[in-house]
């Protein structure tokens, strides 16, 4: 809080920077913050006023990090004699810092229990509930037998860390 010493006027700016005080706080609970403010009259007499800010939590997303980028070659030659690479694997972590319980639920598509696989058009798509993801191409199937030596095709799969709601 910063006030002019001549005309009164106080600014109070929230620290909301990552895992401060305000933000840690969960969504819905309530700090305050009071700060004593002395004025002097003419007279030299000391007038004491508190200055309350009420400071409401709100939910903060998480913040996700981790490799989330690779890519699959086709197993190819004659009868696919050569393998390609027909998985990758990766971790992603997650931090919540005004997360309640320290509870993180990982999805894909919007499901939330144990290991989540998802079946494209080439492969499969796997994450369980630590992060862990991996993607495996199946080699048999048409559609990625169809594809041509040197065709790359970008894919995604969307995963999910559902905010946490806090119940206070």
């Amino acid at each position: 809080m910063t006030i002019d010493p001549k005309t009164g006027h106080w600014t109070y700016t929230l620290d909301n920077s990552r895992n401060s005080a305000a933000d840690r706080l969960h969504e819905g609970e309530v700090a305050k913050e009071v700060f004593e403010v002395t004025d002097t009259d003419s007279s030299g007499t000391p007038v004491k006023h508190n200055v309350e800010i009420t400071v409401t939590g709100s939910n903060d997303v998480p913040v996700i990090k981790g490799t989330h980028t690779g890519a699959v070659t086709e197993a190819g030659g004659t009868a696919n004699a050569n393998a390609g690479t027909p998985s990758i694997a990766g971790d992603l972590t997650a931090t919540d810092y005004d997360n309640n319980d320290g509870t993180l639920t990982w999805s894909v598509d919007g499901a939330t229990t144990g290991t989540e696989t998802r079946v494209g058009k080439y492969g499969t798509f796997t994450i369980d509930q630590n992060g862990h993801w991996n993607y495996q191409l199946d080699n048999s199937d048409p559609d990625t037998q169809k594809l041509q030596n040197g065709q790359t095709l970008p894919m995604s799969s969307p995963y999910w860390l559902p905010i946490h709601q806090a119940s206070l």
